[in-house]
């Protein structure tokens, strides 16, 4: 009988995704790492739809905290304007019935293309814990950032007994709590969802890191089928 790969994912994964990879010869053990909190401040909704700028997406999650605080058949009767990150994130907002005028692969593609398009200000819809380069470059360029927080980070660190022989990440947040309590070797295989999560991770002095040809969790098991040849 053939031995299974086992790959740690740091969020779950769907059924159906398990399926798949068990079928190409991967199991896959998963853990929540972070749990997330929706914002139900009612002020927050007025604030993005009296808003007349685009808005900014760099994660499902903020698109998600939105469609439920404010509805989707309200936000697509709106016709919003947002930037967002490729991949989950568009999806998600195109679903909530957001108009994309511009995307990238992370924050900092994300921030050159919101400078490209010509637009002085935006508002970033964001979670309490987030990166700087978007603001930075953004306010560097002389574009005036709004920011809203409309989701919450809550670290749920996680000490993995079982043997792996690769992980996937999906933010730098998680490459953070995972590195609490397990250790990953300089070597061992990191499927990252983004750029943004692998530079952080290569900061760490990790030296064996794929990143997803697109950010979503079908692409980073693609990358993790090619690495194994399933």
């Amino acid at each position: 009988m053939k031995t299974m790969t086992q790959i740690l994912s740091t969020r779950f994964i769907n059924a159906a995704d398990k399926s798949q990879a068990g079928e190409r010869g991967v199991q896959i053990w998963d853990f929540e790492l972070l749990k997330i909190v929706y914002t139900e401040d009612k002020t927050v909704a007025e604030t993005i739809e009296t808003a007349r700028i685009p808005v900014v997406f760099t994660s499902r999650h903020a698109v998600k905290a939105i469609s439920g605080l404010i509805g989707e058949d309200r936000l697509r009767k709106q016709q919003k304007k947002c930037f967002c990150i490729h991949g989950a994130t568009r999806e998600q907002a195109l679903q909530s019935g957001f108009e994309v005028i511009g995307e990238a692969p992370d924050g900092s593609g994300l921030a050159s293309e919101i400078i490209r398009s010509g637009c002085k200000e935006v508002l970033f819809l964001s979670s309490d814990l987030r990166r700087d380069e978007l603001t930075d470059q953004l306010q560097q360029a002389g574009v005036r950032v709004k920011e809203q927080k409309v989701y919450f980070k809550s670290p749920m660190p996680v000490k993995i007994e079982i043997p792996y022989e690769g992980v996937m990440f999906f933010s730098p947040s998680q490459v953070d709590i995972f590195l609490q309590c397990n250790p990953l070797h300089v070597n061992m295989p990191a499927f990252c969802i983004g750029k943004t999560t692998a530079d952080h991770l290569q900061k760490k002095g990790h030296k064996n890191i794929l990143i997803a040809e697109k950010s979503s969790t079908a692409f980073v098991l693609k990358k993790v089928f090619e690495y194994y040849h399933k």
